[in-house]
């Protein structure tokens, strides 16, 4: 039976070895980045993504804010984040009770079920199962009852420096990152370009 990398010497439209190697390169590591790509698409060299360049701006643009602005329109810019924060929780824990009492009442109805057969007892355990699991991740709304506090405590003593303080922390190592993650991408880019051109020209 043939494979997607070798159906087309079958077919007729693989001609020569190399262009079967050149398919069967684009298993490996160092053509990742077209492992979407049919396996007949020419090799195109690999190239940094503009992830971390993107992200490395953004962090640049947040330190620079953090510093230029003045405490009270940092005071306000956090109290906004707080309040939506809030929303966002309360929202939430609405859902989640919701989703929870719906769960719960199939739940009681799983575990009354009576199986007809002792053949049928293994799906009423599997019902009951599949609920409980359902409600440990998607019926338990205590971490969003948690924060809700941590807001209201923050809203109440909400400092411009401490705010400022942890926004250029957090832009500083965000730049660090950024640029040692780009700078790592763009090795990978040169190992696997050269990983490929090895290839290529040992055929």
């Amino acid at each position: 039976m043939p494979t997607g990398y070798t159906a087309g010497i079958i077919e007729g439209t693989t001609k020569t070895f190399q262009e079967f190697a050149k398919h069967c390169m684009k298993n490996f590591g160092a053509c990742i980045h077209m492992r979407d790509e049919t396996s007949d698409k020419p090799y195109e060299p690999r190239e940094p993504t503009d992830y971390h360049v993107k992200e490395l701006q953004n962090a640049k643009d947040k330190l620079q804010q953090a510093e230029e602005l003045t405490d009270r329109e940092l005071v306000e810019i956090r109290k906004g984040e707080l309040i939506e924060s809030k929303k966002y929780h309360i929202k939430n824990i609405q859902k989640i009770k919701v989703t929870r009492k719906k769960l719960d009442k199939f739940l009681l109805k799983a575990k009354a079920y009576e199986s007809p057969t002792k053949n049928h007892e293994g799906i009423k355990k599997f019902m009951i199962e599949q609920l409980e699991t359902t409600i440990n991740y998607d019926g338990d709304y205590s971490y969003h009852e948690k924060e809700l506090p941590k807001i209201e405590m923050e809203l109440k003593h909400i400092d411009a420096n401490d705010i400022r303080f942890t926004l250029i922390e957090k832009a500083r190592k965000d730049i660090t990152y950024h640029l040692e993650e780009h700078k790592k991408e763009l090795e990978r880019c040169v190992i696997s370009n050269k990983w490929v051109l090895d290839f290529i020209n040992a055929l």
